[in-house]
This record gives structure tokens, sequence and C-alpha cells, in this order.
């Protein structure tokens, strides 16, 4: 007899190599987020403009008054975006990262504060440009004419029903 024979072990399978993967999102979150970001505030303007802002720039009220809208839109679409960058959507963080996020946070911020106070500014002296001109002091109610219209007597009884 003759001796038992082991069987020969299988070469071992190969072992991929690992994959590298970064460790952050893909690179095109960050232009997505940026891209709709800016796309808010141009959405803004196109719909400014389609609204007849840019027909009303004509006299120096209107164009005031148009510019103060505007100014009041996008300082508003800004407020929305601020919203945005401090609520921690995942996509947007993994993007930019927190601290990137703080920092456009507060630029943005300051530019929407200047943005209302321009917009309370142009639309303060849009309505001043436009109204008359001829208002002067002579003109203004005398004070007899202002006690005969604002006298206490009770004011004439409702016609009835019945005497028409």
């Amino acid at each position: 007899m003759s001796a038992p024979t082991l069987p020969v072990p299988a070469p071992p399978l190969p072992v991929p190599a690992p994959v590298a993967r970064r460790s952050g999102p893909p690179r095109w979150w960050r232009a997505a987020t940026a891209t709709a970001a800016w796309g808010v505030v141009v959405a803004v303007c196109a719909l400014w403009a389609y609204g007849g802002g840019l027909r009303e720039l004509g006299d120096l009220g209107s164009a005031l008054v148009s510019l103060g809208r505007l100014t009041g839109l996008v300082a508003s679409a800004l407020l929305l975006l601020q919203v945005v960058l401090m609520a921690r959507v995942p996509v947007v963080e993994r993007a930019w990262g927190q601290d990137a996020l703080a920092r456009a946070h507060r630029v943005v911020g300051f530019s929407s504060f200047v943005l209302l106070w321009v917009h309370v500014v142009l639309i303060s002296a849009g309505y001043a440009a436009r109204a008359p001109r001829s208002v002067s002091w002579a003109r203004l109610p005398t004070s007899s004419s202002t006690t005969r219209a604002c006298s206490w007597r009770s004011p004439a009884p409702w016609p009835s029903a019945s005497s028409s």
C-alpha cells in the first residue's frame, strides 16, 4: 500500500486592491450649491424685470421706487439664503464645511442688512420725488376751516327706509 496523498491546495484568489476613496463629497456639489444660491438672486432680479421694473426707470421718482423694490427683493432673497446657510443641510454642509458656511452667513447677513436700508432710502426718496411740488404753507387749511371740518356736532341721522 502506498501512503495517502494529501490534496494540493489551490492557489489563493487574488485580493482586489483597495479603492482609494475621497473622504469628501463629489466636487460638483460645491458648484451646484453655489449655482443654486446665485440662481435665487438672479431669479428675483428676473421677476423684478418681468414685473415692469425696467420700464419704470424713465423718470427719477419712478426709477428710485423701482430700484428700491429691487433692493428689497434681493435683500429678502439674501435673508432666505442666510437661513439655508445655517440650516445644516447635509449636502451644503459636506460641500462647504461649517466654517465656510458661517463666514458666508456673516457676509450675506451684512449685505442683506445694507440692502434693506438702501431699500428704505430709495423708496422714501422715490415717493418724495413723485410728490407734487405745489405744496406750500399758504395752501394749508386755516384754523377756522379745520374747526368747521372737525366740529363735534352729531352727524345727521340716517335716512329711514319709509321716507323714500
